[in-house]
């Protein structure tokens, strides 16, 4: 899968209840691929990968780290073939590894500080994550 085919699903589930807008990098470096609006901006950098590492730019961390200074977020959402993963830059950001000065993830690590998705994908709970719903059952690291 293609990241815009992920960005295409993604639309598609988050858009009926609130206003999406995909930002392309004419909008400055480093900044995440989708804000989401669902009565609260919600900021996500979407990564496609078919093997064990998730690349970032490294205009991505920067970009991040300077909102998380002000004290905001970012969600990465990871889709491997049969996953969607879901993290916060925040815990993210502190583990990414440098080979030749590239910035990288592996996806376990993704899945230690996030929550996993498996096919068939729970949109409802995915979408409680994204808005950070209180929800008991709900746990980092956490495969549903």
């Amino acid at each position: 899968m293609k990241e815009s085919s992920f960005a295409r699903l993604l639309k598609e589930k988050l858009s009926p209840i609130g206003h999406w807008t995909r930002i392309e990098n004419v909008a400055g470096v480093g900044v995440p691929d989708v804000n989401w609006y669902p009565g609260q901006d919600i900021w996500m950098e979407l990564k496609v990968t078919n093997t064990h590492k998730v690349k970032f730019q490294a205009s991505q961390i920067s970009w991040g780290k300077l909102r998380h200074k002000k004290g905001g977020g970012i969600w990465i959402v990871i889709r491997t073939e049969k996953e969607i993963i879901i993290s916060d830059s925040r815990a993210v950001y502190g583990k990414i590894q440098y080979e030749n000065s590239k910035p990288w993830l592996h996806v376990n690590v993704a899945k230690n500080l996030g929550i996993t998705f498996k096919k068939p994908f729970e949109w409802e709970t995915l979408i409680d994550v994204l808005l950070m719903k209180e929800n008991s059952d709900i746990t980092i690291g956490d495969v549903l």
